[in-house]
Parts: structure tokens; C-alpha cells; sequence
């Protein structure tokens, strides 16, 4: 009997390295993961819930963009009383607005700005700037963008089930308008079967696009 129960303490002192050893390679993959995120997104990952100041700003903004009252939400975004409000989520409505409002232009100043202050775009942002392309018939750029989201080492930043079916779409609306670019075919059926291809090629086990709700 204390023959067995020696035997039994020692296997489990023998175990805790491994246990060890496993904390210690968990600890090492989230290390390198973090590694790879900028300090924009370092900062997204503590960022609190919004405040009511900026929820309001939400609620304006996307009611002026309902009704395509571009000029307005564009004042209203920028409007120094904002400065200390604004988000990505903002962004992202507004660019959006650009998109649908056809100037498109305004939207890429919003995106270029906040790259400019190291500020955080996520997926939604700039699908909404993919989206804006694609409908000012401007493929190229949208095929540039969604290659650039396909090219980040965060796979948070890859584009998601949303982004995949915005291009696609701007590839059929521009089928008839295919053309020809430093050596490059940009939209209709060439650019759609790129787009497939780069969504259904797997890196470590992983499709190269989040299948899942944004």
C-alpha cells in the first residue's frame, strides 16, 4: 500500500514539468501573437465602453447618412467638439456615407488621418472603404485594399465574411467595365477568381478569410 502511494506521488511530481512546460509554450504563442499587433491595437484590446457622448455621435451620424445628408455628417464628424469622441466606429459610418454618396475622395481623407495620428481601422472601416471603391467603379483600388488585408500578419485584421462578398460584388458591378493595368486585369470574372482563390487557400490549418459574422 505505501509502496503504491509513494509510486503515485512521484508520478504526479513527475507531471508538473510537462504541465510547466505547456504554460510556458501558451505563454510563448500569445507573445508572439502580440507581437504582431500594432500599438493602436495594443490600445482597442483596454479600450472601455463608449460613452454617451459617443454613442449620440453615432445615432447623428448614421441618421444623416440614412438620408445621404453627406456635407452634414461630414462637418459634424470632423467638428472640433469631437475630437475627444470620434472613433473607428464613427469612421466607419461615414465612409460608408462617402460610398453610397459617390464621393468616395472624403472617405479615404478619414482613413489616411487616422493612419497619420496611429489610430486603430478595423475590418468594418475598411470594408466600408472597399465598398466605396466598388461602387465609384474604382476596382483596382478596391482589389489593392482587399490584397493589403489579406497580406496583415493579424489574422484580426484579415478580411471577414463581409469584405469577401463586398468585393465579389464589385467585381460583377464592374464585369463590364474590365480593364486593363501595368500588366493586370482588374475586375469582372479575373479579379472574382483571384479573390476566390486567396479566400479558400489555407495558411497553418486557417483560411486566409474569416468565414464568420463581423
Amino acid at each position: 500500500m505505501f509502496k503504491n502511494l509513494f509510486k503515485s506521488k512521484s508520478s504526479s511530481q513527475n507531471d508538473l514539468p510537462a504541465v510547466k512546460t505547456n504554460n510556458e509554450k501558451k505563454k510563448r504563442k500569445r507573445s508572439r501573437k502580440n507581437s504582431h499587433e500594432s500599438p493602436a491595437q495594443k490600445k482597442q484590446k483596454h479600450k472601455s465602453p463608449p460613452s454617451e457622448e459617443a454613442m449620440l455621435l453615432s445615432s447623428q451620424l448614421k441618421l444623416l447618412s440614412s438620408q445621404k445628408r453627406l456635407q452634414e455628417a461630414i462637418d459634424l464628424y470632423w467638428d472640433v467638439s469631437n475630437d475627444n469622441v470620434r472613433d473607428e466606429h464613427h469612421a466607419c459610418i461615414v465612409i460608408d456615407c462617402c460610398g453610397r454618396c459617390g464621393n468616395i475622395a472624403e472617405g479615404e481623407k478619414i482613413v489616411q488621418k487616422r493612419k497619420e495620428n496611429d489610430e486603430n481601422i478595423n475590418v468594418q472601416t475598411k470594408t466600408a472603404l472597399l465598398k466605396g471603391y466598388a461602387h465609384s467603379g474604382m476596382i483596382r483600388k478596391a482589389a489593392l485594399l482587399y490584397e493589403e488585408m489579406m497580406q496583415s500578419r493579424s489574422l484580426k485584421d484579415r478580411p471577414n465574411i463581409r469584405t469577401f462578398n463586398t468585393m465579389l460584388r464589385g467585381c460583377l458591378w464592374t464585369a463590364a467595365t474590365t480593364f486593363l493595368s501595368s500588366g493586370e486585369i482588374h475586375g469582372g470574372v479575373v479579379t472574382s477568381e483571384h479573390v476566390w482563390r486567396s479566400a479558400t487557400t489555407t495558411t497553418k490549418g486557417r483560411n486566409s478569410v474569416k468565414i464568420t459574422p463581423d
